[in-house]
């Protein structure tokens, strides 16, 4: 399935980006409650509804959802190597993000969330070339379970795994 998740996912960015410059000259920005409603059902239909059609388990959370997937719930993971430079954000008060530079030392799954870099204004297009998630529940790593993390697209792979109890 590790390939055709991430055909799904990269078709569904590219629909972002070439949606992006026609809403934007419809007045629909990127942010704005028209632009998630129709992010939100383009995600479904192009991206879970094909996933759940494969598998038997329930697939989430829906795009741009922080809310963790439950145990035993499916969800779309991102897939990156050692040595791959990363954004990871530490929050701060008020649930605000800072985000710094570093280089997973070893392989890192992220729960994916969004398609996003928390660093550019979600009006610039190139942000949507990014990879917005959490790490993920399963994944061995230096970074702690549910840091947020920002990967360029195109160092992914994409699957679907299973959220194990925690």
């Amino acid at each position: 399935m590790n390939a055709e998740t991430t055909l799904l996912l990269r078709n569904f960015q590219s629909f972002l980006r070439a949606a992006h410059r026609h809403l934007q000259a419809a007045g629909v920005h990127h942010g704005s409650d028209e632009w998630d409603e129709l992010v939100e059902q383009a995600f479904r239909t192009l991206v879970l509804n094909p996933i759940e059609g494969v598998g038997s388990r329930p697939l989430g959370p829906d795009y741009a959802c922080w809310s963790a997937a439950p145990t035993g719930t499916a969800q779309i993971v991102a897939k990156i190597a050692a040595g791959t430079q990363v954004l990871v954000g530490h929050e701060e008060p008020a649930r605000t993000f800072t985000y710094q530079e570093k280089v997973a030392s070893e392989p890192l799954k992220v729960a994916f969330r969004e398609f996003g870099n928390p660093l550019m204004k979600v009006e610039d297009i190139d942000s949507l070339n990014f990879v917005h998630g959490e790490v993920f529940r399963d994944c061995m790593t230096t970074f702690s379970v549910g840091t947020r993390i920002a990967i360029p697209v195109d160092l992914c792979e994409f699957d679907v795994e299973v959220v194990s109890a925690g």
